[in-house]
């Protein structure tokens, strides 16, 4: 039997080794360290998450078009008591849901475009992402124009930043 848990604590142990070197980006450009889940999980009744450790945090994957954008990074079935504690650990803070109620935008003064995602909380953040296929996989439309001061000031959070497993 494969175990979990020993794969989980090797790619933190791999991380607390590289994160300390990593200049983290400019609002402007997504961050290529925390833009791939280190995990997707799933477990029955369920919806598959995408686990990002190094920022103790997830997303519940809408639709399998979201999952395919990290295919590569493959998805673990895990017996429901082991997906809870990786959920306790990484707490669910979004839904990527692919139905077009989340909207990208092109700032004025920034590149490339971003995902305005509500939190669970309530909250919305800004996601910086690379690749269109993550706009077509949530059905966003196209990317709406806007002045970036302003928004910045309505949406001062920043959230993980995304981006395709190549």
């Amino acid at each position: 039997m494969f175990n979990y848990s020993k794969v989980l604590i090797g790619i933190t142990a791999l991380a607390a080794t590289i994160l300390p070197a990593v200049t983290f980006s400019s609002p402007a450009q997504a961050n290529s360290i925390d833009g791939i889940p280190d995990l997707i999980i799933e477990t029955s009744g369920y919806p598959a998450v995408a686990v990002f450790p190094k920022r103790k945090e997830s997303f519940a994957l809408g639709c399998p078009a979201i999952r395919n954008m990290w295919i590569k990074r493959g998805t673990i079935r895990l017996s429901p008591r082991k997906y809870g504690e990786i959920i306790t650990k990484n707490p669910v803070v979004a839904d990527l849901r692919c139905n077009g109620s989340i909207k990208a935008y092109n700032l004025s003064d920034e590149r490339p475009p971003l995902l305005l995602i509500e939190h669970r909380n309530g909250v919305y953040h800004r996601h910086y992402f690379d690749g269109l296929g993550f706009m077509r996989a949530l059905r966003t439309g196209n990317a709406i124009p806007y002045d970036g001061t302003s928004f910045r000031s309505t949406f001062p959070q920043r959230g993980t930043d995304i981006r395709p497993y190549k």
